[in-house]
């Protein structure tokens, strides 16, 4: 087989070129609710997703993370701070039973001093791709 004909099943596999993909569904954003002290909750499309992080949510420490969520078949989580380029923080959750998924995260210190972030779960399930996002704060 010549190395050319190698490349076409590659190129096949490489994401976005299968088709395209289930759209997005956005969530409403949580209110009032900081996941880093309390559990968290929005509901919509059909879908309730509860998070939590924690406890002791702060820069350069791993902490737990847990979204609560029904009929899901994965769940990555997916960590920024609004307006500021933080790098890549994405955590694949693992389940751990009963539409509860589990993991731990490290986030980075922001020179600025900011502590504000946002945690955005991104939920796969057999009827589509679901986001929901929660806003919270690091502890000092």
């Amino acid at each position: 087989m010549r190395r050319s004909s190698l490349l076409l099943p590659m190129l096949l596999l490489a994401p976005g070129c299968s088709g395209p993909e289930a759209p997005v569904h956005t969530l409403p954003e949580a209110q009032d609710c900081d996941a880093a002290r309390d559990v968290c909750e929005v509901s919509g499309e059909g879908l309730r997703v509860q998070l939590h992080l924690g406890p002791g949510v702060k820069p350069m420490r791993p902490f737990p993370v847990r979204v609560e969520v029904a009929d899901a078949e994965q769940v990555v989580i997916r960590f920024e701070m609004p307006g500021m380029d933080m790098g890549r923080n994405l955590y694949r959750l693992k389940p751990a039973g009963a539409g509860r998924w589990e993991g731990r995260a490290v986030l980075p210190v922001c020179l600025s001093g900011r502590s504000d972030w946002v945690a955005e779960a991104e939920i796969l399930t057999r009827r589509g791709r679901y986001v929901a996002r929660f806003p919270f704060r690091l502890q000092p």
